[in-house]
Parts: structure tokens; C-alpha cells; sequence
């Protein structure tokens, strides 16, 4: 069985940017305008974001992920 959220490459940036910056689920979540349990969802894989989600997600890396 495929995990749900295997196809979002987003994530795993995602995951690698709270890694790096040390930024709490409820910095993240304010700063995307959701719920910080919605973070903690999507990385543990509880919950796949929808597609506005995933454009929130996206705007979110480009403008704070640094590669």
C-alpha cells in the first residue's frame, strides 16, 4: 500500500525545512495561515493536503526554503 502523501514532493521539503530552521509547527502554521496541527498532520502523514493547501505549501518553500 502507497502512502498518501508519497507524491508530494512538497513534504519532504517541508519536513527538511523544519529540520534546518528549527521553526516550531505553530511558527510554520502562522506563517502559511493554517492550523499548526494541520503541519503536524501532513508530516506524519495523517492527512494529504488539498490542492489550495498544496499551493499555500508551495508559496511558503519559495519564499523561506534555502537549498
Amino acid at each position: 500500500m502507497k502512502k498518501a502523501n508519497s507524491n508530494i514532493p512538497e513534504l519532504e521539503r517541508l519536513k527538511e525545512f523544519k529540520k534546518r530552521s528549527g521553526w516550531s509547527y505553530e511558527k510554520i502554521g502562522r506563517r502559511m495561515g493554517i492550523h499548526p496541527q494541520t503541519v503536524v498532520f501532513w508530516l506524519t502523514r495523517k492527512h494529504k493536503p488539498g490542492k489550495l493547501a498544496q499551493d499555500v505549501l508551495r508559496r511558503f518553500l519559495n519564499e523561506y526554503f534555502i537549498q
